[in-house]
């Protein structure tokens, strides 16, 4: 899975460098996958049908409304957990922090702390796994480092 990003300019408001612009690496993607589509992948790979995953989708969806609702995180599994966030204004006294000085709520998804596997051998990175470097010398040459030599 390739990343695709672009090199955007956004101006310092604070620290030592403020006034001036940093250059950032902002993620680009390539377009949306619908709720369909989504639903035709997770079919293709199990014995349930397009409309069944969309029935789990739907339940899912109403699952975590709820458990929101009770001020709970929820965790639907391995991918990770769902919670909510609010931003306020910042007031001075206590009183004055209430309900009507949020501004906007979301959800914020977190993923799970289980160890990622490694994409080209499967182990996870505490493990010795192969990795690919790139040679000082010259910004073209790659170079195959093979951990599993002594496996």
């Amino acid at each position: 899975m390739a990343l695709k990003f672009k090199k955007v300019a956004r101006k310092v408001i604070g620290g030592g460098a403020k006034g001036t612009a940093k250059y950032y690496a902002v993620a680009k993607s390539a377009g949306v996958s619908g709720a369909d589509k989504i639903c035709k992948l997770i079919s293709a790979r199990s014995t349930v049908s397009p409309a069944d995953v969309k029935a789990v989708s739907d339940s899912l969806a109403w699952a975590m409304d709820m458990e929101f609702s009770s001020g709970n995180v929820a965790q639907p599994g391995e991918p990770g957990n769902f919670r909510l966030s609010v931003s306020s204004e910042g007031m001075s006294t206590k009183d004055e922090a209430n309900a009507s000085r949020i501004k906007k709520a979301r959800i914020i998804f977190s993923t799970s702390r289980r160890e990622p596997s490694c994409a080209i051998c499967g182990k996870t990175s505490r493990s010795k796994h192969r990795t690919w470097k790139r040679k000082k010398k010259s910004a073209t040459v790659t170079m195959w480092s093979d951990s599993h030599a002594n496996d």
